[in-house]
């Protein structure tokens, strides 16, 4: 083999092998340093959050997009039809009424949840995740604005409470191991979720 030729192959090797000729490797988020989900066992899905509030809003948002998006579109769906409200109403009303009480770890968290979601390509902001977070206070909100608004035709009158729960243990129950129960007076399509 002519030695022009040979160092001509080693020259492609080279250049082929080097950093710079190589696609770029994605580095993982910072954020989620830590973090994991597991599979789904027995309709439980474990996901581990660690670190600050900022990086556990991430890790939940990230990790969980899926669930999020799916349960945002319920909410969405419910609270039309519960509340005679379309969903920006809700998300106006987090942003305006909300917003100014919650503490600043809380923003944080909201904000990243919202971040690490849409890291995931999740159709949402800050102003649905703070919505969703408290959908299930909406129904009450409302039916105190319509009174407020003397309206007669807004929210549907729902139920007092949304669940009740309980827990013995000891001498309490038969083998003195905990005994949980909890039941929830929701819709099916956000109590699946």
């Amino acid at each position: 083999m002519p030695r022009t030729l040979l160092i001509g192959i080693v020259m492609i090797a080279v250049v082929g092998l080097s950093p710079q000729a190589s696609p770029a490797v994605p580095q993982p988020d910072a954020r989620l340093k830590g973090a994991y989900r597991k599979p789904a066992e027995n309709g439980w899905t474990l996901a581990h959050l660690q670190g600050t509030p900022a990086e556990i809003g991430f890790q939940h948002g990230y990790l969980l997009a899926s669930e999020i998006a799916d349960t945002l579109a319920v909410v969405q769906l419910e609270s039309r039809q519960d509340n005679a409200r379309e969903w920006p109403f809700f998300r106006d009303a987090a942003n305006r009424m909300m917003w100014p009480k919650i503490e600043q770890e809380y923003r944080d968290e909201l904000q990243a949840i919202a971040d690490g979601a849409r890291a995931k390509s999740a159709k949402l902001d800050l102003w649905d995740v703070a919505a969703l977070n408290a959908f299930l206070e909406w129904g009450y909100y409302v039916k105190a604005l319509d009174k407020q608004q003397g309206k007669k035709d807004g929210a549907l009158p729902g139920v007092a409470e949304h669940c009740s729960a309980f827990v013995a243990k000891g001498g309490y129950t038969t083998d003195g191991k905990a005994v949980i129960a909890h039941n929830n007076w929701s819709h099916y399509l956000d109590g699946t979720r």
